[in-house]
């Protein structure tokens, strides 16, 4: 009987190891390699730009896609690249490898450490996507505050686009939008007035652009569109805030799968840690127990 009760609580101890260690091994590998790849962007850009370049002229690609592709490599937008792959690759480093640690050795501190924190950020993540129709006004404050402040580091053309100038280009050229509210917003970017052309009132991301060069430059269809905005020519009185918001609630179906796919798997990692963690405690018991009766028959 002893041994049947240990043979099923190694098979049970197996498969939740098993689930944990290779899905946070992957989790290692991806998070490792975009960590090596972001030192690398981050510490030599230049090298980085012309790797890629010799790559681009080795490969048998269209001179169109190697223009492309040559036209996203530039110093500022590589390095800030690399800052962020940096960042985003070791808030995933440290949870996984405490988790696919915590799963081959069955490290109840290391598992706990890898559970407390996920089902933590699961519960407030439920807590969020069951309450969002009430905190909608305060969501509403922070994402304007957030938006508001990025603009902030937003650059000028006079200066070589950063990270976030590039994404906010991005961003209004394929929405159609200028600001978070409107153009009045970049007035209060001490970043974008000191980068900015002489006379320009807003960015050549807000105008109307040339749909054959975008989104790899901006372009505007009409060239005195940054320095004498008008309904015809830009879109400076139509902010991104409100375009983000409808473009959400348009996907709201896609969004609402998506984040049960997320809470669900969250919650299965958060079980089968958790079991591994009883199943150890419960292997414990079984062979303290087989020891006692082994003593006692010896004896």
């Amino acid at each position: 009987i002893v041994n049947r009760s240990n043979m099923s609580c190694d098979f049970g101890r197996a498969v939740p190891r098993w689930l944990l260690s290779t899905f946070n091994f992957f989790l290692l590998v991806i998070s490792l390699s975009a960590l090596f790849i972001g030192i690398l962007m981050a510490v030599v850009p230049d090298q980085v730009i012309s790797l890629v370049s010799h790559t681009l002229n080795q490969v048998s690609l269209t001179e169109d896609t190697k223009m492309k592709i040559s036209s996203l490599m530039r110093l500022n937008l590589v390095s800030d690249v690399g800052n962020f792959l940096i960042c985003s690759s070791v808030s995933v480093i440290i949870p996984s490898s405490l988790g696919y640690v915590g799963a081959m050795r069955e490290s109840r501190i290391l598992l706990f450490l890898y559970f407390a924190p996920l089902l933590l950020l699961w519960a407030l993540q439920l807590f969020t996507f069951i309450l969002l129709p009430a905190f909608k006004n305060i969501l509403d404050y922070l994402s304007s505050w957030i938006a508001k402040k990025s603009l902030e580091n937003y650059k000028g053309e006079s200066e070589e686009e950063n990270l976030i100038s590039f994404s906010l280009n991005l961003l209004m050229g394929t929405l159609s939008c200028c600001g978070v509210s409107n153009f009045t917003d970049f007035s209060h970017s001490q970043t974008f007035q000191l980068t900015k052309m002489k006379l320009q009132k807003i960015p050549s991301a807000c105008c109307i652009l040339n749909p054959e060069k975008f989104p790899w430059h901006i372009v505007p269809e009409d060239d005195h569109c940054v320095f004498v905005p008008t309904k015809y020519n830009s879109f400076f009185m139509q902010g991104c805030l409100i375009k983000v918001h409808n473009l959400l609630l348009d996907n709201l179906p896609i969004i609402l799968v998506a984040l049960t796919i997320l809470l669900t798997l969250e919650i299965v990692v958060v079980i089968l840690a958790v079991c591994l963690c009883l199943l150890q405690n419960h292997r414990k018991d079984v062979l303290t127990h087989q020891v006692v009766i082994r003593k006692g028959r010896g004896g």
